[in-house]
Order: C-alpha cells, then sequence, then structure tokens
C-alpha cells in the first residue's frame, strides 16, 4: 500500500518537474558573443580613450611606448594582486577590467604598467599578459 501511494507521489513530482516553468537554466558560455566588451563598458572605454589612439598589441614596443599612458581593456584575472593598486587604475566591469596607467615594460608575453600612490613616491606595478588583453589604446 505504502509503496503504491510512494509511486504515485513520485510520479506526480516528476510530471511537475517537466512542465514549463520548471526546467534549470542552461549555463550561459557567453554573454556577448559578437562583442569583446559587455555594452555596459563602451561609454566608460570611450570616455576614458578620449584623445588617445587605438593600437595593436603585437605593435607595442619597448622603445617607443614605454612611459607612455594608455588605458588597456582585459580579461579579468583569475586573482588580484595585493596591495590594491591606486584610485582609477583599475576598473572591474563584469568580465572585463580596464586599466589606466601608463606604459612601464614589454615583453614577449606580458606587458607591465605603473600607476602612482597619490601624494606618494610609491608605485603599483600590474604584468598583463597579452593574450588576456581586448584593445589597448595609447596617449601622447
Amino acid at each position: 500500500m505504502y509503496a503504491k501511494s510512494f509511486f504515485i507521489v513520485f510520479l506526480m513530482v516528476a510530471s511537475l518537474s517537466v512542465l514549463p516553468g520548471c526546467n534549470r537554466k542552461e549555463a550561459e558560455t557567453s554573454s556577448y558573443p559578437n562583442v569583446s566588451n559587455p555594452p555596459e563598458t563602451a561609454p566608460v572605454v570611450a570616455a576614458l580613450t578620449r584623445g588617445m589612439r587605438s593600437i595593436g598589441v603585437a605593435k607595442v614596443s619597448k622603445s617607443q611606448h614605454v612611459g607612455r599612458p594608455c588605458v588597456i581593456v582585459a580579461k579579468t584575472p583569475e586573482r588580484r594582486d595585493p596591495p590594491p593598486p591606486p584610485m582609477g587604475m583599475v576598473r572591474l566591469m563584469g568580465p572585463t577590467i580596464i586599466y589606466t596607467a601608463q606604459i612601464h615594460d614589454v615583453s614577449d608575453d606580458t606587458l607591465k604598467i605603473k600607476a602612482g600612490y597619490p601624494n606618494s613616491d610609491n608605485a603599483k606595478i600590474i604584468a598583463i599578459p597579452k593574450a588576456d588583453i581586448q584593445s589597448l589604446y595609447l596617449g601622447s
């Protein structure tokens, strides 16, 4: 008797989970399939890069670009290095991170940027893998 009622309750619960509205949401692999940056980052990038020119990451050279101001749009790193960077150096926007600093060093696989702390002689240097950089803008 109990087995039969248990079976009926089980079938009712199973049938309810199949009805519309009870489906599991599929995992989103990419929220923005045709855009490299989420749409909400576009106005921020446009404001930060006013007067700057876009340049390919492969074209950045140590001899020509070290010390120039830059804005880098990259994928959010898996971890963040302490201590926190100076105010305004890093902006997190979902899966995107925007860096505002000066180019400090260029190597084959990384780009190091540097920003100074206000009212201090100290500076923060961050190494960004070139593979994570989505776009790069240089100032004069």
